[in-house]
């Protein structure tokens, strides 16, 4: 009691005041309450002092509210406002708001009907997060590695519901290009195979609830990917772990670009006569040599998107062509 009586004078009255109306503002539902109370939260200048309020609400919430998804929407609508706000600075409080935010990314239920549209609320915590990252993962530098292992950790147990599986799939591809690669491509085929195995069951009696996870779930893989070839794209970066296709070696400046002709060698026999070596091509390989390796060769087959056969496996051709289309798509926005 006594320690609830000296918090309870720490804040001023107006500050009281300020606080109790967001909080109602929060649990009402009501969206013209709360555009204002989350347009003040972004850029009010004095609401530093009200931090550990507002920290300790929000998990509180989140702990004994995890089904109720527009209360959930509307504690991480607050949390944007506030990580928007240049004034408030919360690096004292991620030790709570972090697994909040965590939470509302990779959690099993986070709503009581399965066809309640809990992706907007995944989608809202993995901008959240990543905007979390990049403000303070310079200063503390444990932070985004220990986030990247929970979102890690998700992905890949194929024991975790497909609802976990999208949240981490989006969270990873908000972090970069870097943990795409690193992360997602190489288990690009086992999450593809799971999501085929349900989509293709569709037909047979499997749940459509199932199957319209499964296809969130498809649509984000797809897009993470896409990005990822995007960004390379823009780079001008070789695909080297995607596209197959011989590129030729970069040339420096006021290179020639056509090569000296080269004197053919001649040999020399028992008799002293000298001969003329067999007739080479442009690799230095004998013509008849390379004729039949060519004739002898199987042919790898390379598509239109540069995705080989031999590298990823028939079954993910089409997955990988589809991202690079969707890749070109942005590009060309």
């Amino acid at each position: 009691r006594e320690a609830k009586a000296m918090v309870t004078h720490v804040l001023s009255r107006e500050m009281q005041l300020y606080l109790e109306r967001v909080k109602a503002a929060v649990r009402s539902g009501d969206p013209t309450v709360q555009q204002a109370v989350l347009s003040s939260l972004s850029r009010e200048s004095g609401l530093q002092e009200l931090m550990p309020y507002f920290s300790q609400f929000v998990k509180q919430e989140v702990t004994e509210n995890l089904k109720k998804l527009p209360l959930l929407l509307s504690l991480m609508k607050m949390l944007r406002g506030l990580f928007s706000n240049p004034y408030v600075h919360a690096e004292l409080y991620l030790h709570q708001l972090v697994p909040a935010v965590l939470t509302c990314i990779v959690g099993k239920k986070l709503c009581t009907e399965a066809t309640e549209d809990h992706w907007s609320l995944r989608d809202l915590a993995a901008h959240i997060a990543t905007t979390i990252c990049h403000r303070y993962g310079a200063t503390y530098t444990n932070l985004q590695p220990r986030i990247t292992k929970t979102l890690f950790e998700a992905f890949s147990d194929q024991a975790k519901p497909l609802t976990t599986l999208y949240g981490a799939i989006v969270a990873i591809s908000r972090l970069g290009p870097l943990c795409v690669e690193l992360l997602l491509l190489p288990a690009v085929e086992t999450v593809q195979a799971r999501l085929d195995g349900i989509l293709r069951a569709k037909h047979r009696g499997k749940s459509a609830v199932k199957v319209l996870e499964a296809q969130h779930c498809h649509a984000a893989l797809l897009n993470a990917v896409a990005v990822y070839l995007r960004s390379r794209q823009e780079k001008k970066d070789p695909l080297p772990s995607i596209d197959r296709r011989k590129r030729p070696a970069p040339k420096p400046e006021g290179a020639s670009t056509t090569a000296p002709p080269r004197a053919p060698k001649r040999f020399r026999v028992e008799g002293g006569a000298a001969i003329e070596p067999p007739e080479q091509d442009q690799t230095g390989q004998d013509a008849a040599t390379s004729s039949s390796r060519r004739a002898n060769k199987v042919e790898e087959h390379v598509g239109p998107t540069g995705v080989s056969s031999s590298l990823f496996g028939e079954s993910l051709i089409p997955f990988y062509a589809s991202a690079r289309r969707t890749s070109w798509s942005y590009l060309h926005m």
